[in-house]
């Protein structure tokens, strides 16, 4: 049976031909990568997307995903590491996976105070179609440079080099090396790798092996001792997209936190609740500027054991141990079929171009074998099993396995988002665990009362939401505040690895006198006054918009009928 198709799709994004360069200091964990998609989930987020997990030995593994845009042979990645990291290639679906499971929500339960002139249902449900869809050490250089290990690891040829410390200008040295081997590091040049250079870290290159292509781009995976995982980020502003997402998944015994940037509480009041997809990373963005391009949201901090399958299913891990069962000695056709089950998984067509030496096209070999098949010698001439199996376990099937054991490796998982600018790229996060701090939910939910009397529909009537105590009134089904007009954090906190948070900024009064200014801190009088003339449905965008609108919009209707 093949598998469900992709749950969601990545888009590419020009990182640099270097890509987005990301190094360590002393004893510090290091990520970046990626750009997401999804369309099932009430808030969507572009993201350089990193995993943290801690081992139980003692070390980290990161997992990093490279976006590229160009030609397979211009492909290089440089980006300085601690020691001699072991490599191996991840999983886009993976973290697609985890990236869907924990997406922030936003649902409005709705309750009627009062009572409303009746209205025709039939005329209020019509839905509006304006809102959104939601090997071995080799010396070169004179001695100058050391290359500790290479090897190849999925689609990616990779080579680990260490500089001679007592060189006046190791970063020189290095970038003549990695251009006369072949990479482009134009746009990142000595002043980038320098500092790193300097605090004793190696550099690791990656390239496409002969024959893949830029769609064999995927995650890789490094494992290395470290102490608190850190985002070098002054690299990534050579090429970094203004407003750049970067998402940090974090998996720890207790909840993560970013201790030297600052941690934001966003004003909910600032988010269109009737479609968060508009404006949430609108609201990111100012949250993030307020702070000087220098925080993060934490949008879940959650136990692990609630994301126990989230990225394997159980009927896949059945599915895996059935097909590791193959010892090579049956049809390559019935293996073929089996491997179906993981289509849509990476690395599933470079498994088949490992193991393909035919000369035409190996699509029409995975999709139709018993076309090639020889009945009468049991094979599929130029088509490798054993090789074949062997990839699909070390670059298809192990990725998914290893990330969902380093998801359960620890007993918490932390999400953070933010985004950041070229100029603001100064400072590297760090991250550090704070176990005393509650868990986050990345469920929101607030009450809307919709303020009802017999003159006006319950459509057209006002309503209050409250958010800790800040209350907002609108009309209808449109947001009443637009985003530039409220702070859009609630609190600016500082965290480190012990203690309560430290408030640094409270943006409560400055919330309610920007919804006063607005007019959005009472009900519209005109709305209220037994006597007006209120907009007729033609001209009044529908509340609900039907039963399906309400759940695009993330809204959850209760009917809950109280005397005013």
């Amino acid at each position: 049976m093949t598998l469900m198709k992709r749950l969601m799709g990545v888009a590419g994004a020009t990182v640099m031909t270097t890509a987005a360069v990301l190094g360590v200091s002393a004893g510090s964990a290091w990520a970046c990568g990626g750009l997401f998609c999804d369309s099932n989930n009430p808030v969507n987020q572009a993201a350089e997307r990193i995993i943290f997990g801690a081992r139980p030995d003692g070390t980290v593994t990161a997992v990093v995903e490279i976006q590229y845009q160009g030609s397979a042979d211009q492909f290089s990645w440089v980006l300085p590491v601690p020691g001699i990291p072991e490599i191996g290639v991840s999983s886009t679906l993976a973290l697609d996976r985890l990236q869907q499971a924990t997406n922030p929500t936003y649902q409005l339960i709705t309750e009627v105070e009062g009572e409303c002139a009746q209205q025709d249902f039939a005329t209020a449900n019509e839905a509006d179609d304006d809102d959104g869809d939601f090997n071995n050490a080799n010396n070169d250089g004179g001695g100058d440079v050391v290359v500790l290990d290479s090897g190849t690891v999925g689609p990616f040829d990779f080579e680990i080099i260490s500089l001679n410390p007592d060189l006046d200008n190791p970063a020189d040295v290095a970038v003549q090396w990695l251009e006369d081997n072949g990479y482009d590091v134009t746009a990142i040049g000595p002043d980038v790798l320098g500092p790193y250079l300097e605090d004793g870290m190696n550099l690791v290159g990656f390239r496409l092996t002969n024959g893949a292509g830029v769609e064999s781009i995927r995650p890789i995976s490094m494992t290395y001792d470290t102490e608190d995982p850190m985002i070098p980020i002054r690299p990534t502003a050579v090429a970094a997209n203004e407003n750049m997402g970067v998402m940090v998944f974090n998996v720890a015994p207790g909840r993560a936190v970013p201790s030297n940037y600052r941690h934001l509480i966003l004003n909910e009041a600032a988010i269109n609740w009737f479609n968060p997809n508009s404006n949430y990373r609108d609201v990111v963005n100012l949250a993030a500027d307020e702070s000087g391009g220098q925080g993060f949201v934490t949008e879940v901090a959650a136990p692990t054991s609630d994301y126990g399958e989230t990225i394997l299913f159980g009927f896949e891990a059945g599915s895996i141990a059935d097909f590791r069962g193959y010892t090579g000695e049956e049809s390559p056709v019935d293996i073929i079929y089996h491997s179906y089950d993981f289509s849509f998984w990476d690395g599933y067509a470079d498994a088949f171009r490992l193991a393909w030496s035919g000369e035409d096209d190996v699509r029409e070999v995975i999709d139709c074998p018993e076309c090639f098949f020889i009945e009468e010698e049991g094979v599929i001439p130029g088509f490798d099993v054993a090789t074949f199996l062997t990839a699909m376990d070390d670059f298809v099937l192990a990725p998914m396995d290893e990330t969902q054991d380093l998801l359960g490796s620890e007993a918490y998982l932390t999400r953070f988002f933010t985004t950041m600018s070229a100029f603001e790229m100064t400072k590297d996060p760090i991250f550090k665990v704070n176990a005393e701090l509650p868990d986050v939910s990345n469920a929101h939910t607030a009450t809307r009362t919709i303020l009802c009397n017999p003159e006006v529909a319950q459509f057209e009537a006002p309503w209050r939401v409250v958010f800790d105590g800040v209350e907002i009134y609108g009309e209808g089904q449109v947001w009443p505040v637009e985003t530039e007009d409220l702070p859009a954090n609630r609190r600016v906190e500082q965290l480190d690895a012990e203690g309560e948070p430290e408030v640094v900024t409270d943006n409560t009064v400055q919330i309610r006198q920007a919804i006063s200014a607005a007019g959005a801190d009472a009900p519209p009088p005109s709305s209220l006054d037994s006597g007006c003339a209120c907009a007729t449905l033609a001209s009044q965008k529908p509340m609900g918009g039907g039963v399906a609108a309400l759940f695009l919009l993330g809204a959850v209707m209760v009917w809950r009928r109280r005397r005013a």
